[in-house]
């Protein structure tokens, strides 16, 4: 096994550990380590795996693919020749070599419930129901795992379902309005940052989602491959947070308080990401906690300044700003409960030191001054993207509840009404995709959702038989994005 090279680090021996990838980047080796040793909890194993797959006619699936998903991850998740079908009466019989396209549908290793569910979905609709291994994976700190393509090296991060989170007994299903969602808010920042790049935040792309409309679970993948392309690392705010990880990469930057060091770097860094978030995008996370966030370094572990944003579908949606945009109809279909800003007030919430294992680092932290740091920099933000003054960005009201806090706020100003108009000149990009790159997506109705949009969620998870549809192909490439966001209403957590 390699050991990362780090030659300022000699006298700090955790971050010169072995890393079990023989493959992967040093920045997804880093990111193995970092996920599987913070958890306070518990601590997955850094070790790689076999992980198992299903391979399912992409005709049978509903699926959403972003047109700049990497061609690595692609071709990863979906090529052109697959196992032969069982014995069906089926009209629509996948076989082997006849140039159908197969998707690899992950199996989280610790799941009892929800795959055994879906084998006896193949088998029922007379597909194949082999459990297959290809790809290497590695565990994190939540659901989702880190795939390595043995072959080509691609990296992607797969969530599915499971009943059990690394040995932890608890139901997470990966529900088709979840996927849809996550590709919603996918596009959604694209097009915001297309107008103008974010100076606080990025995003880990979610370009990929695989949905069965019959059992309503879907397969969404996130795109690792900015950590290479970039050279940056991504520490997650449960590794800043933790005892001895976070110490060790601010003694690394010099720092001889690590608490006024992340203080600076990830509780302020935070609240300005959000702020931007908010301001420019009109979105802000549910579960604002430090396992979705993480602090982007640079090669030799330096913060960049930059906080980067995991799980899309995890997403409150701001009323007047959607409405501003002309997607005022959205909001419903999102979910009435996870819209705010109703009313022309909004309270949002930080749970960043929610569970932190800090108890060693020369200082730690107050929690009211943390939070009161995370807040102020959101309100710097706000008022550096809108122009607004301080004071009309006042909270209305405050308060710490354990470790979390919260500001709630007056959206009836003058300065917001007039930042919602600037919003509302926005105009949705409707570009044309390349011709190569289509794959018209069907779901088990039949109908060509590349054109036309989606149905309502409710009435895909009331489809009890499924009846497949043979899609257009076009050199096996993939589905473009329609023109109208597709997603589902958000209604199962």
């Amino acid at each position: 096994m390699r050991k990362l090279a780090l030659p300022m680090l000699s006298g700090l021996l955790s971050l010169l550990v072995p890393q079990p990838a023989k493959a992967l980047s040093k920045f997804a080796e880093r990111l193995v380590y970092w996920e599987t040793q913070s958890p306070t909890l518990f601590h997955p194993s850094a070790e790689p795996f076999d992980i198992e797959h299903f391979e399912i006619p992409f005709a049978a699936l509903k699926s959403d693919i972003a047109h700049n998903t990497p061609d690595k991850i692609r071709d990863a998740l979906i090529f052109d020749d697959g196992p032969e079908a069982s014995h069906t009466t089926d009209p629509m019989v996948f076989k082997k070599d006849d140039g159908t396209n197969w998707v690899r549908w992950i199996i989280n290793p610790n799941d009892t419930e929800f795959a055994p569910a879906l084998e006896a979905w193949l088998k029922t609709n007379g597909l194949d129901a082999t459990r297959h291994t290809y790809f290497k994976a590695y565990r994190t700190a939540s659901r989702s795992m880190i795939i390595e393509d043995p072959e080509t090296g691609a990296e992607f991060s797969a969530k599915v379902s499971t009943n059990n989170v690394n040995g932890v007994s608890q139901s997470k299903g990966e529900f088709i309005d979840d996927g849809e969602g996550a590709r919603f808010i996918n596009e959604h920042i694209r097009f915001i940052n297309a107008k103008g790049h974010f100076d606080h935040f990025k995003v880990i792309p979610e370009p990929v989602f695989f949905g069965i409309a019959g059992l309503d679970q879907s397969m969404t993948v996130r795109s690792l491959a900015n950590m290479e392309r970039t050279k940056n690392y991504y520490m997650p705010g449960t590794a800043v947070l933790n005892d001895a990880l976070g110490l060790e990469i601010a003694k690394l930057n010099g720092a001889e308080d690590a608490t006024a060091f992340w203080k600076e770097h990830f509780m302020k860094a935070a609240g300005l990401a959000m702020g931007e978030m908010y301001a420019r995008a009109g979105i802000f996370p549910q579960s604002n906690h430090s396992q979705n966030l993480l602090v982007e370094l640079d090669e030799d572990f330096h913060p960049t300044g930059k906080i980067v944003i995991r799980d899309l579908t995890d997403m409150y949606l701001d009323e007047g700003f959607f409405k501003s945009l002309g997607k005022g109809p959205e909001l419903d279909k999102w979910g009435q409960q996870y819209v705010i800003g109703r009313g022309g007030q909004v309270r949002l919430e930080q749970w960043l030191l929610w569970q932190n294992s800090i108890s060693t680092w020369p200082s730690t932290p107050n929690l009211a001054e943390w939070s009161d740091a995370y807040f102020d920099a959101f309100e710097h933000a706000v008022s550096e993207v809108t122009g607004m003054n301080r004071d009309e960005l006042k909270p209305t009201g405050s308060a710490m509840y354990g470790e979390n806090g919260y500001r709630t706020y007056s959206l009836a100003s003058k300065g917001w009404q007039e930042h919602f108009q600037r919003i509302s000149q926005l105009v949705p990009s409707t570009k044309v995709r390349e011709p190569h790159k289509i794959l018209a997506s069907h779901d088990s109705s039949g109908h060509d959702f590349s054109r036309h949009g989606l149905p309502n969620a409710r009435i895909a998870r009331n489809q009890k038989k499924v009846s497949f549809q043979q899609d257009a192909v076009s050199n096996g490439r993939v589905n473009s994005r329609p023109a109208t966001p597709r997603y589902m209403m958000k209604g199962k957590k």
